[in-house]
Order: C-alpha cells, then structure tokens, then sequence
C-alpha cells in the first residue's frame, strides 16, 4: 500500500494569483489542503497499528511518499531540472500567474509544456509528474520511505 502526501500547496498558481493587487473570488482548494506529512509521521498509522493489522498481512508494505519534499526541490532548483518556469500554469485565461481562472476552451496554453513546472493552476505538468515518478521509482530518503519502488517491486 503506498500513502503519499499532498504537493507544495503554497506555491501553485492559484494561489500565487491572490497575492498582490490580485483577487481571487473563491479560495484557492489547495489552500484548505493539508501541506505535508514527514515519512512515516504525522497522524498517520504505523503499519503495526490495529487498524491497518485488520487489512493487511504480514506480507504487506506501506511505503510513505513525501511528495512534498520532492516538489520543494523542484520548485527550489527548476532550472537545474530544465525549466523555464517555476510560478505561471503553462495553460491560462487570468490572473498574473494564470491562477485565478481554470483552463477552457478559451485559454492561452504556452508554446513549450516541458519548460513549466505546473500544467494548470492546480496540477504539475507531465515533466514535473515524470520526475516525481522517478524519484518514487528510483528515490530514497526524505522522498520515500521504507525503501523506494523499485526495490519494493524486485523484492515482492
């Protein structure tokens, strides 16, 4: 069973948009949405706990997947991951960091999608999402914990 967590929810475009001279009509959801959680801390149960011993055997896994800690990096570090962007939805209608309204039929959508980091107001571009999946594939401590996907799947 893997558990991860939610992304870097403070620095998407939606909220991003509300900030400045900016007003947003509806609050942004990721606003209400929790930041993170540490590997294998944070409310959630230990693999031991009598609620999960219920559902699993002896034979199962939780991996822990800090998504957070690995978007913090890339928006941190984008240009060493080959972005251009690391603040504006590649596809937008308003707001100065195309925040403030959801992609339609009548969005400006970027020329080059692998050089954003975010897609839309809300969600990581494919590029952003590949290097996620490889780090949980391929990744080690603070980005997944026990071990990382690929040594799960070898040893299962």
């Amino acid at each position: 069973m893997g558990v991860h967590g939610q992304g870097w929810a403070g620095h998407v475009p939606c909220l991003m948009s509300g900030l400045k001279n900016e007003r947003a009509t509806k609050p942004c959801p990721a606003h209400r949405s929790p930041n993170h959680f540490q590997a294998g801390q944070g409310g959630l149960p230990s693999p031991n706990s009598d609620i999960l011993g219920s559902c699993f055997s002896s034979y199962s896994a939780i991996l822990y997947a800090v998504v957070y800690h690995i978007l913090s990096d890339i928006l941190q570090n984008y240009a060493a991951y080959g972005f251009q962007n690391a603040s504006s939805s590649c596809c937008w209608l308003a707001g100065r960091f195309g925040g403030l309204i959801p992609c339609g039929p009548t969005s400006k959508v970027c020329a080059d999608r692998s050089k954003h980091v975010f897609r839309d107001p809300y969600h990581p571009s494919q590029a952003t999402n590949e290097i996620i999946a490889r780090r949980l594939l391929d990744g080690d401590l603070p980005d997944i914990s026990p071990i990382n996907l690929s040594r799960f799947a070898s040893s299962s």
